[in-house]
């Protein structure tokens, strides 16, 4: 089935690919790459609501016009199981007063957007209530709310019946599939007890304890990977110019390759700031052109507020210094109506602010000086005791991932394939208490020093490289050993869990010792609330400066914690010195997007060195080592 399900989707994307060379565009490129600012409306419909009575087209059309995205999304289904449109298929509200997706994709295409069709494939209330046999079941039989089992027929006999209808009736560009991979928990239903026991003949465990639990988590993840795989693959048969993401698959909770036939990678942080770097970089990392998105309002007990103008900057700042695009989530009315303050906001403060740097942050690739390991059974090993199939915690990760961006240090993130592939960016490559590692992985990272590589294990990866020749007592400091053209550095506990420090490592004196500041592409003095990284683009470098700092902050405590946060004051980042290694002397180095020349430089022995100001949030330095065009 898997192999069949390659041909089809290879042939569909064959096909995309001629239409969008006929078009005039790069064989390779689509709606999607050509993208930097998108739309979201989440529109989560009820049977009580009187769905597109206030979808006025002529005035939704001038609120998007005001800001004018590149792409715009509205709901097809939300959680609930209600529609936005009259379904043949599912349940459609008894108060729908105008078919929300036909207005929309009207608006997109009268006015040069790109539509795309949410939709939520992993939760569904109304399936829950009618057909409780598509929802997950815990070990004791009682459902988990609100979240599909893909193993039940509910792909088969509802889900891809309803994308088909939409396809057919309103051709959307794009799919935005929400629910799905933080959804996966451990399911008891009666296809997946029998579908463990016909291939590992056991019973399913219910809990850590009994045998095959890991054997059971796994089968689980293999059923979410076939119902992406065969979604994406009619998706493209149908349509091979059709899109398709799903939300937070193939992220740092999930980090496997995506099967062909997914598009892009995305993922939705409401309000949470903090979160955004650690996603970005996953993300960025992996190849593949990505966004986050973030709402521009938050909540407290009074409703929602608009963000103000530096929560909002900080925000998208952090997502496009990394090599992201920004999807703005907005919520209509009940009614499906847009609120006219929050789109003059956006045209005011976040349009400018995303299309005044979107020359220089689309397409860049990021330059790291250090690459941080992050392998699926590593990072499942992490969490085995969940019934999570997909976990996002992986606290000696996410804690390395801070304390190098702090350090000016931003990483990148290693994936399976890319250890096996030797594709390591960084100067240094860091295994932050590894779990396990496979063999494969073992062979790789072999491979990787032997070839000239530089490796740091720290805690538990030393003893799960399964290294020859290396006995460290529990005392000991840093070891080094060669191997082959390359050198394994070992340290017996974390670098960057402060808890276990029995040896009073300091993470930045370490590193220092493995990686002298001479031999990285940054060094600065700015403080670690300002993440500093570069990115290359052709023949130019972009330095990138955010301000990251955590500012004056309130949450109120009745409000969803995915949205409650507000920044109320933000104060500027201060004026710092950087130094970049640059083999050639810059003929141009400007502040963008001001487009303002930088005098204070000087340029010998291979590195630039320059003064840059105080900003507020994103701040970029273009160093261009050509000459421009007349």
């Amino acid at each position: 089935m898997n192999k069949l399900i390659t041909i089809l989707t290879t042939v569909a994307l064959a096909g995309a690919c001629q239409c969008l060379s006929a078009a005039g565009f790069p064989a390779n490129s689509n709606w999607y790459t050509r993208s930097f600012f998108l739309l979201h409306l989440d529109h989560h419909t009820t049977d009580q609501m009187e769905v597109g009575r206030d979808a006025d087209p002529v005035a939704t059309a001038r609120l998007i016009n005001l800001v004018k995205p590149d792409v715009i999304q509205i709901h097809a289904k939300g959680n609930i199981g209600w529609t936005t449109y009259p379904t043949q298929v599912g349940h459609t509200p008894p108060k729908l007063v105008r078919d929300v997706l036909q207005v929309w994709t009207d608006i997109a295409r009268s006015n040069g957007y790109t539509f795309s069709a949410y939709y939520n494939i992993g939760r569904d209330r109304e399936i829950m209530r009618r057909h409780p046999a598509w929802n997950r079941v815990r070990a004791d039989g009682r459902p988990y709310e609100n979240m599909l089992c893909y193993h039940s027929g509910v792909a088969e006999q509802y889900l891809w019946p309803m994308i088909d209808e939409i396809m057919d009736r309103y051709r959307p560009s794009g799919f935005w599939f929400d629910g799905s991979c933080f959804t996966v928990m451990n399911c008891y239903c009666a296809k997946c007890r029998e579908r463990f026991q016909r291939e590992h003949k056991l019973e399913a465990p219910t809990d850590v304890q009994q045998a095959g639990w890991a054997a059971f988590k796994e089968m689980q993840r293999q059923i979410y990977r076939e119902f992406c795989a065969r979604t994406a693959a009619r998706i493209k048969q149908r349509d091979p110019a059709c899109l398709v993401a799903f939300n937070w698959a193939y992220s740092f909770r999930m980090p496997e390759e995506p099967p062909p036939g997914v598009d892009y990678f995305s993922g939705d942080h409401g309000s949470q700031v903090d979160d955004l770097g650690l996603d970005a970089i996953w993300y960025d990392s992996q190849g593949r052109p990505f966004d986050l998105m973030t709402c521009v309002f938050y909540v407290n007990a009074r409703g929602a507020q608009l963000k103000p103008r530096l929560q909002l900057e900080q925000e998208m700042g952090i997502i496009i210094a990394h090599g992201g695009r920004y999807f703005a989530w907005d919520n209509p009315t009940r009614e499906t109506g847009l609120i006219a303050s929050r789109y003059e906001m956006m045209a005011r403060v976040v349009a400018p602010f995303l299309r005044a740097r979107q020359r220089w942050c689309l397409r860049s690739r990021a330059l790291p000086d250090i690459s941080l390991f992050h392998g699926a059974a590593a990072h499942y090993a992490q969490s085995v005791a969940s019934p999570a199939a997909f976990p996002r915690e992986n606290p000696p990760l996410r804690a390395a991932c801070e304390g190098l961006r702090r350090l000016h240090l931003s990483p990148e993130l290693i994936s399976d394939r890319r250890l096996e592939q030797g594709d390591i960016r960084g100067r240094l490559l860091l295994l932050e208490d590894t779990v396990v590692l496979t063999d494969g992985n073992r062979r790789a990272l072999g491979r990787y020093v032997e070839s000239g590589g530089r490796a740091l294990l720290t805690g538990r990866a030393v003893a799960a490289a399964q290294l020859a020749n290396i006995h460290m007592s529990a005392g000991s400091g840093l070891t080094r050993q060669t191997l082959g053209k390359g050198e394994i550095f070992c340290l017996p506990q974390p670098l960057f869990a402060s808890a276990t420090n029995r040896l009073r490592v300091k993470p930045n004196e370490l590193l220092e010792q493995l990686l002298p500041a001479a031999q990285r592409w940054l060094i600065t003095d700015a403080p670690e609330t300002v993440e500093v990284l570069l990115r290359e683009e052709g023949e130019e470098k972009i330095l990138h400066l955010v301000n990251i700092a955590p500012g004056q902050r309130e949450r109120d405590p009745k409000a969803p914690g995915f949205l409650n946060l507000h920044v109320k004051e933000l104060p500027p980042a201060p004026a710092c010195r950087v130094s970049l290694r640059l083999p050639k002397q810059a003929l141009s180095v400007r502040l963008q997007p001001q487009d303002q020349v930088i005098t204070d430089w000087t340029w010998r022995d291979g590195r630039l060195d320059l003064s840059l100001p105080a900003f507020e949030t994103h701040q970029m330095v273009v160093i261009s080592t050509r000459m421009s065009k007349p």
